[in-house]
């Protein structure tokens, strides 16, 4: 019974988190980041002020958690194509599109979550986004790297080991090696395109690097 209840009140909280994310969203894209309080938030999410602190610490961690959230879809609708039969390398260029083109339709969000530099470390090592924390698997991971826990690697292994069965990327490298090469990718050309030239659409320039990753830098 207690598991029962547990489990009710994590759905219950993931429903509320969402719901204060629609809301936020749905404020940011009429009055901007800027604009937009945390009162506001709540009048139009229809809950108390102390309910969005009590699911998000700051106005910041909302868009992060909007971010994530994006990406989380763009995730299950990459691996929905797998699933269909996709070449896994499309899957991912699909994926690097999809992330990239959500920075350049909201282009003062990504602002907030770049403007001190990648998201701060702090809160990959400490936030939960959508009730999901970093797993002992994750921290394992990194103790082989013999590194600390860093950010999230963003791209789904699944398709990086299709990617690699199908032969279209290198199998002597491991999978999870490849995947953060390609999460570079992902984080340095949103930073570069925030920083330079808007014009230049960022999801041609993400498929750029990646062939450029996949080609190799020798003559």
């Amino acid at each position: 019974m207690e598991n029962i209840l547990h489990s009710r009140r994590d759905k219950k909280r993931v429903e509320r988190q969402h719901q204060i994310l629609d809301a936020a969203s749905s404020l940011f894209k009429v009055r901007g980041y800027e604009e937009t309080s945390i009162d506001d938030i709540a009048r139009e999410a229809d809950i108390a002020r102390g309910t969005v602190f009590y699911n998000f610490e700051s106005k910041e961690d909302i868009v992060f958690a909007l971010r994530f959230r994006s990406v989380d879809e763009a995730k299950a609708r990459a691996l929905d194509l797998l699933s269909g039969g996709t070449p896994a390398l499309e899957c991912i260029e699909s994926f690097l599109v999809e992330v990239a083109q959500w920075t350049e339709k909201n282009p003062e969000l990504a602002e907030v979550l770049w403007r001190h530099g990648p998201v701060s470390a702090k809160r990959f090592l400490k936030t939960e986004i959508m009730d999901e924390k970093i797993t002992g698997a994750d921290l394992k991971r990194n103790a082989e790297f013999k590194a600390p826990p860093g950010p999230p690697n963003l791209v789904p292994i699944e398709l990086v080991t299709s990617a690699q069965s199908q032969k279209s990327m290198r199998s002597d490298v491991p999978a999870e090696r490849l995947s953060h090469y390609i999460n570079f990718i992902l984080i340095h050309g949103q930073m570069e395109w925030l920083r330079g030239d808007r014009k230049l659409p960022l999801d041609k320039h993400m498929l750029d690097e990646f062939r450029i990753l996949r080609e190799g830098i020798g003559s």
